[in-house]
């Protein structure tokens, strides 16, 4: 992936933050920088091949009735006439929005206890949007599971599953800023490069030699291609 969402990153936003990384001032060296920022842009594109994208579900309520079931990620909510938070059961409000803040408390829940142990989906934010709860990883990096729902009735809790660019990772942007600080005080240490492994890079020239990427810092976000 040549092009992708770390090419996105765009100049004006960073090249304050970089160039003090780089403990320059003025502008006399904002055209190099500019350029060993879009290389190092591209190097990490083709080196993660992640589009960092990820599938969040929404679960649309229309007209819920008691016994209709929802299961997230093992995890069964029922609707019921009165809600009972030990037995996982939602109660059906005057609307589908008011019923859907009763589901979303429970999914929501950090209380443990119960029939069932857990009373919310351990890592998963629910929120309501008149009637259509969207559900979303609170740390979506790098766990890019889907969430897993399914419901008893699409009719009446109907489940997308939404695909959603996330945000390109901190790590991502400083690892970025290594490179760029890395050839920009080194010159002599783009002579040689030789990739010797899927997370390393040897550089050889001058009195820099063997100086590595720091691939370990990004790896984990690293999809190998084909998948």
């Amino acid at each position: 992936m040549a092009t992708g969402p770390v090419a996105a990153l765009v100049w004006a936003t960073y090249k304050d933050e970089l160039k003090s990384y780089c403990q320059v001032d003025g502008t006399t060296y904002d055209t190099i920088l500019e350029r060993l920022f879009n290389a190092a842009k591209a190097k990490a594109d083709t080196f993660l091949n992640n589009p960092f994208e990820v599938y969040n579900p929404t679960i649309t309520l229309t007209g819920v009735a008691a016994d209709d079931w929802v299961t997230i990620n093992g995890q069964t909510y029922t609707a019921a006439t009165v809600g009972d938070e030990e037995d996982l059961e939602f109660a059906v409000g005057a609307t589908d929005s008011l019923t859907a803040d009763n589901l979303c408390l429970l999914i929501n829940s950090t209380t443990l206890g119960g029939s069932y142990g857990s009373i919310g989906v351990p890592g998963i934010t629910a929120t309501n949007t008149a009637g259509t709860i969207a559900l979303t990883r609170r740390y979506p990096y790098p766990d890019t599971r889907a969430i897993d729902v399914e419901s008893a009735d699409d009719d009446t809790m109907m489940v997308r599953q939404v695909r959603t660019a996330g945000s390109v990772p901190q790590e991502v942007v400083q690892w970025i800023y290594e490179y760029a600080f890395r050839h920009f005080r080194n010159p002599g240490a783009v002579i040689q490069e030789s990739i010797t492994g899927t997370n390393s890079t040897t550089w050889g020239g001058g009195n820099w030699t063997a100086m590595g990427e720091n691939w370990s810092l990004i790896s984990k976000y690293r999809i190998p291609v084909g998948f």
